[in-house]
């Protein structure tokens, strides 16, 4: 007899909620992490484009690593502090 293992997959309503939670509670990580994915995902298409851009691109994930840990771990310590954080886009 053949087991059969059940993979369950979300479904696409408690795949929205999961984000939207996670977008409201890290709003600007979350642009962060999207708008870095882009460039990555650019820079990997056109490895052989112009070498300034490819130079100001890799800059700017490197500054874009920097920026998101620096919020995430500031945006954390506030929580576990019981610290009043300002939610820039939701709230």
């Amino acid at each position: 007899m053949i087991n059969k293992i059940a993979i369950k997959l979300p479904f696409l309503q408690g795949l929205g909620l999961s984000v939207n939670r996670v977008f409201s509670r890290f709003p600007l990580q979350f642009l962060i992490a999207i708008v870095s994915t882009i460039v990555w995902w650019y820079l990997i298409e056109n490895q052989e484009g112009n070498v300034n851009l490819i130079s100001i691109l890799g800059k700017f994930l490197i500054v874009s690593n920097f920026g998101f840990t620096l919020l995430l771990s500031s945006d954390l310590f506030c929580e576990v502090n019981g610290w009043f954080v300002c939610r820039f886009i939701c709230n």
